[in-house]
């Protein structure tokens, strides 16, 4: 399988999933509540503050980070699974602030 191939095609699927995301929604429809050690290291390496994480979660999934890698890790799950959905949610949120701070519409 073509790694690149596959991340470019996820990558397109969730712009266009995304659709268009403005930051006035985002703000006034996010806000988990919920910021923990988890969202500020996904803060950290995206390069914005842990509320912005917290808002983007919440606009994007109505949980909070951890809880929608929870939710979509399973019950079960060991580290490395959360890991792995932690990147993939960090990959998405990464695509979503891309949009916001385009403007796109």
């Amino acid at each position: 399988m073509d790694t690149a191939r596959t991340a470019s095609a996820e990558h397109a699927r969730l712009e266009a999933e995304f659709g268009a995301l403005n930051w006035d929604d985002v703000e006034r429809k996010g806000r988990s509540g919920r910021v923990g050690l988890t969202e500020a290291r996904i803060a950290k390496a995206l390069g914005v503050e842990a509320g912005t994480i917290d808002n983007l979660a919440w606009y994007l999934w109505r949980r909070s980070f951890s809880d929608e890698r929870d939710h979509r890790a399973g019950q079960d799950a060991n580290a490395q699974k959360r890991g792995r959905i932690t990147r993939e949610l960090k990959s998405e949120l990464s695509i979503a602030l891309e949009k916001v701070s385009r403007g796109d519409d």
